[in-house]
């Protein structure tokens, strides 16, 4: 049995799964590995709120 306090389990629809395992095959990780690589280079990318700012802020200067 996994280590509680180290693992945790999610719930993926079925097509989502799919997807995953595609894409971890595609580099040679397990499901697990790709979620967590996916997860650290999302930290690095805007937020959606970051995002919704910054084009609100290109509207505004696209009006003027």
């Amino acid at each position: 049995m996994p280590d509680i306090s180290r693992y945790k389990s999610i719930a993926l629809p079925i097509p989502i799964w799919e997807h995953l395992v595609k894409m971890a095959e595609a580099n040679q990780r397990s499901p697990a590995q790709q979620v967590s690589f996916m997860v650290e280079e999302a930290k690095e990318t805007p937020s959606d709120m970051q995002i919704r700012k910054l084009y609100a802020g290109l509207l505004k200067k696209s009006k003027k």
